[in-house]
């Protein structure tokens, strides 16, 4: 679980969010969305106005956040704005449980950092190609990024032990980090949004020889979905299996991202 220091933050993290997907969403969208006057939700991002538990607990439902994250937040809401102080010293021993138990905060923000951009695991693969530069320039370059990106993810990257530097030059150490648990769900989004991004820009950007997009619409029983995801996923496994055996004997030299989507297109037809 991620930590905070004010609940503002994830709040502000969620306009954000909300803000990438539809850059005409405002705080006054926010403000209509979580059932707050606009007035009232600058204050409370400024921190000069707080919330009631009961409408922490709406906000969390709004916002559709899991059941550890929402008892973080009405925590966090409550260690700052309870009335008693019986209230807020109970809030904060939770948080400081949950502290507790989570590992040491500067890796849990590396960590989530990782997941929630997509060029972090770009660069890793990048590494491992034939004409790679240790330079962060060229790195930036070859990815589109800016060079402040380059310079905050090559310093995280070295904190987390996933690269090194030997003689001037960065090296994967292989090692591979356990990201299954705890992530939050922003997190996941905001990278699979990303991704998202970038695939519909490759439409445009890319020749039919260069990429492969493609779909399938089927008709379901929705009882098959496990056993359709588990296909999905093994067939990720294996394509994962397939290049590691062809580049056995031989450097790569592209960094590719394999996305694919599964959907219901037919969501408001509830059993």
């Amino acid at each position: 679980m991620q930590t905070y220091e004010h609940y503002s933050d994830i709040l502000k993290e969620h306009l954000e969010f909300r803000k990438i997907q539809n850059f005409r969403y405002s705080l006054r969208a926010f403000a209509r969305d979580l059932e707050i006057a606009p007035s009232n939700l600058s204050e409370i991002l400024r921190k000069k106005q707080g919330i009631s538990p009961e409408k922490a607990s709406q906000i969390a439902h709004t916002l559709k956040l899991n059941k550890q994250e929402s008892e973080y937040f009405t925590n966090l809401v409550m260690a700052h704005d309870a009335r008693s102080k019986k209230e807020r010293s109970l809030a904060q021993s939770n948080l400081e449980k949950i502290q507790i138990f989570s590992e040491k905060r500067q890796l849990q923000e590396d960590t989530f950092k990782l997941i929630s951009d997509w060029y972090y695991y770009a660069i890793l693969e990048l590494i491992t190609t034939e004409n790679f530069k240790s330079n962060h320039k060229w790195i930036a370059k070859t990815l589109g990024l800016t060079l402040e990106e380059v310079d905050e993810a090559m310093a995280r990257l070295l904190r987390l032990a996933l690269i090194k530097k030997a003689g001037g030059n960065y090296i994967s150490t292989g090692i591979q980090l356990d990201t299954t648990h705890g992530i939050p769900s922003l997190s996941i989004k905001k990278f699979c949004q990303q991704i998202l991004n970038k695939a519909m820009k490759s439409i445009t950007d890319q020749n039919l020889d260069e990429r492969e997009l493609s779909t399938l619409t089927v008709a379901i029983d929705s009882k098959d979905l496990p056993i359709l995801k588990k296909k999905i996923q093994n067939f990720r496994n294996d394509f994962d299996q397939t290049i590691a055996k062809s580049l056995k004997n031989k450097k790569p030299n592209k960094v590719y991202c394999l996305s694919m989507q599964f959907f219901n297109l037919t969501e408001n037809n509830h059993e």
